[in-house]
């Protein structure tokens, strides 16, 4: 059986012509008791033709729980070189049942699928500064980038394409990150009638932070609950001083989300370290350039 996962790209055109064919798949799945069901889930399997986004198709084996995956790349530096190579190979959030790479520099060609360009999506520029924790109410030395991320989880509310998904994965360029492995991690959490509001925290050794933004992973009701409430978060914490993980965490907790721990989930030496041949991990960080980062990959792979 095969689906499609689905790029977001931007074409130009005079006309527009859009097709929707519906698509009946049938996916058998293994509870954690061993019990089979299957489950069948109809998809809309659109062609369009626009002059302004439109959708390419890769060719891919269904595959659950289903992934919707983001990253946010800076226009300039290291980090766009390093998205551009886990497009060319297909890695990385690339491996999700659908994806989108956000950016302040607008529409970014990132490479090509077929005969069309995959582009980011654009985000607004926000002014950032650094933080330092001897200020009262900081709580990092790294980027103040809250604000920069509310940005982005707006511009994911628009473009829609995360409700089709039972967990949405916010992912850095940085980590090394193996979808397969995550699924392994989240199936037991993802029950027959669908997984309710939670998040998983990946830390347990630093007792400041317990959802490190290496890798953030919320299931679809917990993204409801986030964007319904947002509100309170943004006028009843006090963020300001924050990076953006540790105010998903606290911002969660303030909304009655509810968490699981997953100390195994992330190799990274300020939480739990583990080397890139660990083949349960599912994201290692951080690997800041492209030579460093793929062979953390060929390591873990040629490891399994």
């Amino acid at each position: 059986t095969t689906t499609t996962s689905t790029m977001t790209t931007t074409t130009t055109t005079t006309t527009a012509t859009t097709t929707t064919t519906p698509t009946t798949i049938t996916t058998t799945t293994t509870t954690a008791t061993t019990a089979t069901t299957t489950t069948t889930t109809t998809i809309a399997t659109t062609t369009a033709t626009s002059t302004t986004s439109t959708a390419i198709t890769l060719p891919q084996t269904p595959k659950l729980p289903s992934l919707f995956c983001f990253a946010l790349v800076m226009p300039q530096g290291p980090e766009l070189a390093l998205i551009k190579s886990h497009f060319m190979r297909r890695a990385g959030i690339f491996g999700c049942n659908d994806q989108v790479v956000f950016s302040s520099g607008g529409h970014i060609a990132l490479g090509v699928a077929g005969n069309t360009t995959f582009h980011t999506l654009p985000v607004p520029k926000v002014v950032m500064t650094k933080g330092n924790v001897a200020i009262p109410g900081q709580t990092t030395n790294s980027w103040l980038n809250t604000k920069l991320f509310t940005k982005v989880f707006e511009a994911m509310l628009h473009d829609g394409r995360f409700w089709m998904h039972d967990w949405v994965v916010k992912v850095d360029p940085d980590a090394v990150f193996f979808p397969d492995r995550l699924r392994k991690h989240i199936a037991p959490l993802s029950g027959r009638n669908g997984t309710g509001a939670l998040y998983v925290r990946n830390c347990g050794k630093n007792p400041y932070i317990h959802l490190m933004g290496a890798i953030e992973v919320f299931s679809k009701k917990a993204m409801q609950a986030y964007f319904d409430s947002k509100w309170k978060c943004e006028s009843q914490l006090s963020w300001q001083g924050w990076g953006e993980d540790y105010y998903m965490e606290h911002c969660l907790n303030h909304l009655g989300v509810r968490y699981v721990n997953d100390y195994k989930l992330l190799g990274q030496a300020s939480c739990e370290f583990a080397p890139c041949q660990n083949g349960w991990v599912a994201a290692f960080h951080p690997f800041k350039d492209v030579n460093s980062w793929w062979d953390c990959w060929n390591k873990s792979t040629s490891n399994r």
